[in-house]
């Protein structure tokens, strides 16, 4: 029952919330992994592949940023405007 609040509480602010596997709230998502990305894209009905997620930041259509370590991170603002365009 908490979760969900919890869930609410967040989406009120404008943050997601990554899933466990069992489909309970877990960690607060403020930016995501490519393949995190591209997993939000397929839950919400656009199946698309960790490499066309990093395809669309190399080509500017997705707004990432790099770690010193050179993997992708997007913020969670960008799947809200992702979905809201291609909709």
């Amino acid at each position: 029952m908490a979760g969900k609040m919890v869930q609410r509480v967040i989406r009120a602010v404008g943050m997601s919330v990554a899933k466990t596997a069992d489909g309970r709230a877990g960690r607060r998502v403020d930016r995501y992994t490519t393949g995190g990305f591209a997993k939000a894209l397929t839950d919400h009905g656009y199946p698309v592949s960790k490499s066309t997620v990093l395809r669309m930041c190399h080509d500017g259509l997705v707004e990432s940023c790099q770690t010193p370590g050179g993997h992708r991170r997007i913020p969670a603002r960008e799947l809200a405007r992702v979905l809201k365009k291609y909709s």
